[in-house]
């Protein structure tokens, strides 16, 4: 009877140092993905696989951190956890950012709302849900999303910087930049909220505080692409063009692959005089996005010297939404 159940016993001595070992790596795989040691979070939390297969959050944690390199690799991840739990509701959240970067955008709703579905009070999945809605140009249910995640967390700073980009959109500075300081308030370390109360405060001509705001959200995160990107607006809008064709050279080296920065930046080089650069730059952006009526719209008034400062969307070039 001893002998029967020994090799039972020693199985479930395995699985429980499986268990203990795969969860220590997955807490170092977090320590070094907060430290954007990615590589290694990645081989530490690959080592957590082998050890447990069926270890799905492993699978969302590793799908996660591959969305910002392999977008295909990530999508393989999240579509495993899901296998392994279709009731986990970060599964399908986590796919929902693989399909808004594809601009698969009835997808990542369909991905939300099985999130939602799985766990109802799950806030952030409302605050992923209205991002894709505004995407769908559907700004009135977006923004009932974010009341909904403040209703179920009002410690939500995500969704107050979401609303407040929303109301910003809509012409309600008020209540935009109520939101905005919310959010910072509740997270001071949020470069995009600074960014965009940046935005606010340079639309309403209170220049200081703008460019206190983009400084502020560059010292937070020296990759803001976004924040350089305003910076430069903000210095062209008081005409200081070298010091906004600066920033419009930063913004584009954090981001090579963003059609606005190109359009913006060669509008600035034609209005310098420097008629080739700026033709080069306005070739690259219809390359990046081609076929788009309005960067065709925008070539012209380019051409004519008509700086125009890009509309707010939720791709992000203007007001960046999490």
């Amino acid at each position: 009877m001893i002998q029967d159940t020994m090799p039972e016993q020693q199985q479930n001595l395995d699985t429980q140092q499986a268990t203990l070992v795969s969860s220590q790596l997955f807490e170092q795989c977090m320590l070094l993905k907060s430290r954007s040691q990615m590589d290694e979070a990645i081989k530490v939390i690959s080592e957590a696989i082998t050890i447990r297969p069926d270890y799905y959050e492993a699978y969302i944690l590793r799908g996660e951190i591959l969305l910002e390199i392999d977008h295909q690799k990530a999508l393989s991840d999240l579509n495993k956890a899901i296998e392994l739990n279709p009731q986990f509701p970060q599964g399908y959240y986590h796919r929902s950012i693989y399909h808004l970067k594809q601009k698969d955008f009835n997808s990542a709703l369909k991905d939300c709302d099985s999130s939602i579905q799985s766990n109802p009070k799950f806030s952030l999945a409302y605050v992923r849900k209205g991002i894709t809605l505004i995407c769908l140009h559907h700004q009135e249910e977006a923004l009932k999303c974010y009341y909904k995640a403040l209703e179920i967390d009002n410690k939500c700073w995500q969704a107050y910087n979401n609303r407040g980009a929303l109301f910003t959109d809509m012409k309600k500075n008020t209540l935009a930049l109520m939101d905005y300081n919310k959010s910072i308030e509740l997270n001071p370390n949020g470069d995009l909220a600074y960014n965009n109360r940046g935005i606010l405060y340079k639309d309403t001509g209170k220049f200081d505080l703008s460019l206190s705001d983009f400084n502020k959200a560059i010292q937070l995160n020296q990759n803001c692409n976004l924040a350089y990107f305003n910076r430069g607006l903000l210095y062209l809008k008081v005409g200081k063009l070298e010091q906004s064709l600066n920033d419009f050279d930063k913004a584009i080296a954090l981001d090579k692959n963003n059609p606005l920065f190109y359009l913006t930046r060669g509008a600035l080089l034609q209005k310098m005089g420097k008629n080739q650069q700026g033709f080069h730059d306005i070739k690259k952006a219809l390359e990046l996005n081609s076929g788009n009526t309005q960067n065709k719209e925008n070539q012209q008034k380019i051409q004519s010297h008509q700086i125009q400062e890009p509309q707010r969307s939720s791709q992000g070039c203007c007001c960046q939404i999490y």
